[in-house]
């Protein structure tokens, strides 16, 4: 059929000697998840990419059949707050959300414990990543309801505050849901706006046309690319809407600093002023996938963006 796979041939004159190790390789075009896993069943493939965890226990009971170990998570959950109008142009409401998400919660319900606490800058973007249990606690992220609530009342919202949220991806809608239960405990009365177009969601995302928003988040492997179009004041693409002199200073240091300790240093003032004015929320940080293998193939490791660039290292063993 035209259109439902990709054919790659082995370069026998690629530059690194010996590599690669097969022929060729086919990717097989298959939109939904759940033939993608039965193409795996059927031996017709030889890897599965699962972009949500609760796939994972289908192909528990599969003799033939590994899950290797994640990398490390670097795709985020972001949730921009609309920081220009509305409640949430008020540092308290925005401050009490985040002390009202139990993102442990959220990461063991939607990720079944696959996942991290972390922000924009992921924990697996060593050395400038927030890391938890290895790095100074962030402002507004342990949960506590009461002094959520105490904000809320010190805002004006003691009696309680409607919120929308706008959704569109599977995992962004679970995690939507559960918030609403937990900001529920603190006077916080969530209505979901799910969207069926992504691109529309988008389009509400970078144009301010929101209250609270959650899409997932593009990892760049460098924190200057990965925080610096989000959080510069002037960037069209600023998500939470805000303007902040510190950031911004912070940001035009950094992609000019070449001294990694003193970037470190830079990045993680970055980290920490967006968690104490909580400009954006970060319910998660995820791994961009999860793969199942044929035990067949060998020498194969999954990369942290995703990629399949390991397979030219890989063969397949005979039967």
């Amino acid at each position: 059929m035209p259109n439902d796979h990709v054919t790659l041939k082995a370069n026998d004159s690629y530059w690194e000697e010996g590599y690669p190790c097969v022929d060729g390789i086919q990717y097989d075009i298959i939109p939904e998840q759940q033939a993608q896993i039965s193409a795996f069943r059927q031996r017709r493939v030889d890897i599965v990419a699962l972009d949500d965890p609760k796939f994972i226990s289908l192909l528990k009971g599969d003799s033939e059949a590994q899950l290797l170990e994640p990398a490390d998570p670097v795709q985020e959950s972001g949730m921009a707050v609309n920081n220009r109008e509305g409640p949430t142009a008020d540092i308290r409401v925005r401050q009490a959300l985040s002390l009202g998400m139990d993102r442990r919660a959220i990461i063991d319900t939607v990720l079944f414990g696959f996942g991290q606490i972390g922000t924009k800058i992921p924990c697996g973007e060593a050395p400038y990543g927030w890391c938890e249990d290895k790095d100074a606690p962030l402002p507004n992220y342990e949960y506590d309801p009461e002094k959520a609530k105490a904000l809320l009342e010190e805002a004006g919202y003691g009696d309680g505050l409607d919120l929308s949220m706008q959704v569109s991806l599977p995992l962004d809608v679970q995690t939507a849901e559960i918030l609403a239960e937990q900001w529920k405990e603190i006077g916080v009365n969530l209505s979901i706006q799910q969207i069926p177009d992504v691109n529309q969601q988008l389009d509400s995302y970078l144009n301010g046309k929101f209250e609270t928003s959650i899409i997932t988040l593009v990892w760049q492997p460098d924190p200057h690319t990965n925080v610096y179009p989000i959080f510069l004041s002037t960037s069209n693409i600023n998500l939470g809407k805000f303007a902040d002199a510190d950031i911004d200073r912070l940001l035009e240091v950094g992609k000019r600093e070449l001294d990694v300790e003193k970037r470190i240093e830079i990045y993680d003032e970055v980290q920490r002023i967006v968690a104490e004015k909580a400009y954006m929320l970060f319910p998660f940080t995820k791994p961009v996938n999860w793969q199942y293998t044929n035990k067949r193939l060998k020498n194969y490791e999954p990369t942290p963006s995703g990629s399949f660039s390991q397979l030219r290292y890989s063969w397949i063993e005979a039967q």
